[in-house]
């Protein structure tokens, strides 16, 4: 992916990348129903496996978290925020 290419190329020590929450459950992946009070939790499917598998080949260590802005904002908004910290610093 274009985003592997950049963190081969540039060799970071961390890195944040956003996109919608979809892509965590694209190709077979699912979340939870959306219950009051409670965050969802979601199944991987196969295209967020293979971008975080990617990443961590890359030498990166991979975290990540669906994020909703109506915590702050007045809008229903999701993102999923991956954050990496290369290995060996």
């Amino acid at each position: 992916s274009e985003l592997a290419r950049l963190l081969r190329g540039c060799r970071p020590r961390a890195f944040l990348f956003e996109n919608v929450a979809g892509l965590v459950t694209l190709d077979g992946g699912t979340r939870s129903r959306r219950r009051r009070g409670e965050a969802p939790s979601f199944t991987v499917g196969r295209t967020f496996a293979a971008i975080l598998a990617e990443f961590e080949a890359c030498g990166y260590e991979v975290s990540w978290r669906v994020v909703n802005s109506r915590h702050w904002l007045p809008q229903f908004r999701e993102r999923v925020y991956m954050v990496g910290f290369r290995r060996g610093g």
